[in-house]
């Protein structure tokens, strides 16, 4: 696999992985590094997330299933964990529209830190999501012990979710727009695309967008 100093992040341009699989879809996988999980913090990520791409009515889902009909469902988000963290966002995409695809991703990452920040109308309805969710996320003992397991593993605190339905019901979209920044930044430094590589490879390229290589399954690169 390319090691850290071949990557063109240090460049300030993202690097592009071509992962060649026949095929009449494409996944693609478009990610960055985010700072560690913070209990007051992370209320406003995941309100700000739900309403850009971690919900069916996200702005990144709507676009690309709903609006271009490219596909089946596309979102994302930041998991827990310890240290830094990573955002990603993921898409099965028509394989004629994955450059297309990547092009509408990479401008919803721009406009939601940009031009086109989240509403007031948005951040309202994600917290309607998310609250009224909450109890539906214990109401099994799997969900119960998924939980648990998060405080163990990851270190989420024991009384986190005592004010976390306060927090969310008080976001607003000032708020979410300031997590967008921190955790959408300039967009993703590496973009991992599985797909029919004779049809996707020349417009993936024509985008521009970074440095372009293509790799087998385990990173490695092929002429």
């Amino acid at each position: 696999k390319p090691g850290p100093a071949d990557a063109p992040e240090a460049a300030g341009l993202p690097r592009i992985l071509i992962v060649d699989r026949a095929g009449p879809q494409s996944t693609i996988l478009a990610g960055r590094t985010v700072p560690a999980f913070d209990p007051t913090t992370e209320a406003a990520i995941d309100t700000m997330n739900t309403a850009l791409g971690g919900a069916f009515t996200s702005r990144i889902n709507m676009n690309l299933r709903e609006d271009k009909g490219w596909s089946y469902g596309a979102g994302g988000g930041v998991p827990f964990g310890r240290g830094d963290r990573v955002y990603m966002v993921s898409a099965g995409v028509q394989s004629d529209k994955t450059a297309e695809s990547m092009a509408e991703l990479r401008r919803e990452f721009s406009d939601v830190v940009g031009s086109r920040p989240l509403t007031d109308v948005e951040i309202q309805a994600a917290r309607a999501n998310m609250v009224q969710g909450l109890a539906g996320n214990w109401e099994t003992n799997g969900a119960i012990a998924g939980e648990l397991q998060n405080m163990v593993v990851w270190g989420v605190p024991e009384n986190y979710y005592d004010t976390y339905a306060q927090q969310v019901s008080s976001m607003d979209a000032r708020r979410a727009t300031e997590a967008a920044r921190t955790i959408v930044g300039g967009g993703p430094t590496t973009w991992v695309i599985v797909g029919d590589r004779a049809t996707i490879e020349p417009k993936i390229r024509a985008l521009g967008y970074g440095d372009v290589q293509v790799v087998d399954s385990e990173g490695r690169p092929v002429e």
